[in-house]
């Protein structure tokens, strides 16, 4: 019996080599789609990306979350920790109080300047009770004391407003915050003590070079300011301000007219008192007119028995006259008489106004209070989302 054998050829087959081809590329389709996810994961993105993007986030949510900025950390060994209590502008980027993770020294400035009057202050790395909103001055006096991120956007807007030199980035333009980091290379080969790496401005106390300064064979850094205009859009100060104030206005319109509804309410508890009192004296006029009435018909009934005794034009004159006055006193009972409902309608008239006008003080009351309750929901918000 005859027997076949054959010796397998070394190397790929057609059909393994496209295999193969279709492995690597669905490995690389994989890794066009999921390296980015990767990345996007804490902890990968916790380190990377530009140092000074991370910073300014966490600078950011540090402001909404405190209302404030952090203060710098002036340790001689950067342990991470602001320092808020020695009033300094510039320092270390505090990321331990931040909560973040970089991989170089940042360093960094906080815009502090106090002044005598909290309401024009602008230290930002400290939280003051700068805004009051829109209120009647009744209400204004009583309202409590609300430190949040409203205070930290009038800060800002006194900075705006006012300007200064406490901190300044280029040429002397004030900045509510800077962030540097060093170049790889010390560009300028100076050693500048803490800050030997930096350079330009960047080494100069309580100033930044600008955002984005070309890089040259004397300046290597990377560097972020902010102004105190810029960051107070970032954050939405204008439009929560705005809200707050503009409830603030409709608060003035309705006090105003809770003003109105007030003295409305006692012009016609007034108006109700004279009805009563025109109604009563309505009802006494009608029995004092039946009483000269009677007086008439008794006086009468005297002149007939006078003429009786004494005939003649005497008794005759005494007859007429107790007539006249008959006649007149039953006139003023007839008139008093019709007045009577006339004057109890006119006093249902009046508690119903009198009613309509309390009703009216109610609801203005509710409006009132809806209008502070607004304002203090607002305000007690703060720049928060």
């Amino acid at each position: 019996m005859m027997s076949f054998s054959y010796r397998r050829s070394a190397g790929f087959t057609l059909i393994e080599f496209a295999v193969a081809i279709t492995i690597v590329g669905l490995l690389a389709v994989s890794l066009v789609l999921f390296i980015p996810k990767i990345k996007s994961l804490p902890a990968f993105s916790q380190h990377s990306g530009n140092p000074l993007d991370q910073a300014a986030k966490a600078i950011e949510g540090f402001v909404i979350a405190n209302s404030r900025l952090p203060c710098p950390d002036t340790s001689a060994n950067n342990t991470g920790v602001e320092d808020c209590t020695d009033g300094a502008i510039t320092g270390w980027l505090p990321i331990r109080t931040l909560g973040i993770s970089l991989g170089e020294p940042i360093r960094y400035g906080a815009y502090r300047q106090a002044m005598a009057s909290t309401a024009n202050d602008y230290d930002l790395a400290v939280l003051k009770d700068r805004f009051i909103p829109l209120l009647p001055s009744s209400y204004a006096a009583a309202y409590g004391i609300k430190k949040n991120g409203l205070d930290f956007c009038i800060g800002l807007l006194n900075l705006t407003e006012k300007g200064g030199s406490v901190l300044t980035a280029g040429d002397m333009i004030p900045i509510a915050y800077g962030i540097a980091s060093a170049g790889v290379a010390n560009a300028d080969q100076l050693d500048n003590g803490v800050y030997s790496k930096f350079d330009g401005l960047n080494v100069v106390a309580n100033r930044f070079e600008v955002t984005a300064k070309p890089k040259t064979n004397l300046y290597d850094d990377d560097t972020k300011t902010v102004g105190s205009a810029e960051f107070f859009e970032r954050l939405g100060c204008t439009q929560k301000l705005a809200a707050v104030n503009s409830v603030g206005r409709a608060a003035y319109v309705a006090y105003d007219v809770d003003q109105v509804a007030a003295f409305y309410v006692k012009f016609r508890t007034f108006q109700v008192r004279v009805s009563e009192l025109d109604n009563s004296m309505v009802g006494t006029a009608r029995d004092l007119a039946i009483a000269d009435l009677a007086i008439s018909i008794a006086g009468m009934g005297v002149a007939v028995a006078g003429m009786f005794e004494s005939p003649g034009p005497a008794g005759a004159f005494g007859i007429a006259t107790a007539g006249a006055a008959i006649a007149m006193a039953g006139y003023s009972m007839s008139e008093a008489i019709k007045e009577v409902p006339k004057a109890a309608a006119d006093l249902q008239t009046a508690r119903q106004q009198k009613t309509a006008s309390d009703n009216f003080k109610v609801q203005t009351g509710i409006d009132l209070s809806t209008a502070i309750t607004t304002i203090n929901t607002l305000d007690g918000k703060g720049i928060r989302p």
